[in-house]
């Protein structure tokens, strides 16, 4: 069930979403709720999902690149 939501926000700020929903041929409610449902999913991950491939190893002074060609 859909309920209406009142919602302050700075007029620049809803005259680029109202440009933005026109391009996608979409509504600014649509817009709304679907970053709300992102941000909710996004709630929902665990914390490995929500992280996943964002850390990387970092490169170990003296090492030119990874162990297994140092023994070749």
């Amino acid at each position: 069930m859909k309920t209406k939501l009142t919602l302050t926000v700075e007029k620049d700020l809803i005259e680029q979403a109202k440009t933005i929903a026109h391009a996608q041929d979409t509504s600014v409610s649509s817009l709304v709720e679907s970053f709300l449902s992102g941000l909710i999913l996004k709630r929902k991950e665990s914390f490995s999902q929500r992280w996943q491939g964002s850390f990387k190893q970092a490169p170990q002074p003296g090492r030119i690149g990874p162990a297994s060609s140092l023994h070749r």
